[in-house]
């Protein structure tokens, strides 16, 4: 059984992961002092997870920098020198840029990210993949919104304004979002560490979905009554004006591709959206908030 370090394994993926046993994961805590320092013997890969995401008190380039960057970078190197053969970097499809600016995006889309959270982590990509050698594989998934049991942000909001609001302003919302289960996302990392795949990867559900879909889906699992009714084209536009994010985020398309990567790992999501929102749903029921 491989010997695998992860990083980030107190976040909603690293808790997800961290109950697989395809092989030996070994939890990392780049918070303490002398991570450094840790050996790193007998390990065959790195899955580095950890790093910041959006966050409200976080707002300026060299917090991005140095957390999605420079650590990155310096745990690559440690593991390389340590004799580790592979490291998996989680880095995210932001690398892209805004959503809008093309039909889809794959694996051979140039990047051109446009805020300090995508540019940290497109700068450690290309340290990362300068670093590879026959001994030292580097491998870099691109994951869109990841949902599933423990889910936080965005879906975490939507799913309490689902519980508690009797209508949602989203109905026939006919964009089309990219997104991943959290166990499918996991599968498809266990499955590049068990093949020792090198290059960019897309994590993805077999298909992306539409805004309305995938809240229609939570509604359906909390047992809702048609809660759904389509935003007036006026709201829309002083949405789109005053709140350009949310406006992205909710009536925008994003889609990311993942048929080169699927069809190169011979690779087939298990679970499908309505599956994944059930676990999440079930999940949400039980917690306190």
């Amino acid at each position: 059984m491989k010997n695998v370090i992860v990083t980030g394994s107190t976040g909603f993926i690293g808790v997800n992961l961290m109950k697989r046993k395809e092989v030996n994961l070994l939890p990392l805590n780049l918070r303490s002092d002398n991570w450094s320092s840790l050996p790193m013997d007998d390990v065959d890969s790195v899955i580095h997870l950890a790093g910041k995401a959006h966050q409200k008190d976080i707002n300026s380039t060299d917090a991005y920098q140095q957390f999605n960057y420079k650590v990155t970078i310096e745990l690559a190197q440690r593991a390389k020198d340590q004799g580790v053969k592979q490291f998996v970097f989680v880095s995210t499809v932001k690398v892209y840029g805004d959503a809008g600016k093309l039909e889809e995006y794959n694996e051979s889309t140039e990047c051109n990210p446009t805020d300090p959270y995508g540019k940290s982590k497109r700068d450690a990509e290309l340290d990362l993949l300068k670093m590879e050698s026959p001994e030292f594989v580097v491998s870099i998934i691109r994951p869109p919104l990841v949902y599933g049991p423990g889910v936080k942000g965005n879906v975490l909001t939507l799913l309490k304004q689902s519980s508690k609001l009797k209508l949602l302003p989203l109905k026939s919302i006919e964009n089309k979002r990219s997104m991943v289960y959290v166990e499918n996302f996991i599968d498809l990392m266990l499955l590049i560490i068990e093949s020792k795949q090198s290059g960019i990867a897309i994590a993805g559900d077999s298909q992306a979905h539409s805004t309305s879909a995938f809240v229609n889906a939570i509604c359906d699992e909390m047992q809702l009554s048609k809660p759904l009714f389509s935003c007036p084209m006026v709201i829309r536009s002083l949405i789109k004006s005053l709140r350009p994010n949310i406006y992205e985020r909710l009536f925008s398309s994003y889609y990311i591709n993942p048929t080169q990567t699927f069809t190169r790992l011979r690779f087939n999501p298990k679970y499908s959206m309505r599956q994944g929102v059930a676990e999440m749903v079930a999940w949400y029921k039980t917690q306190k908030i």
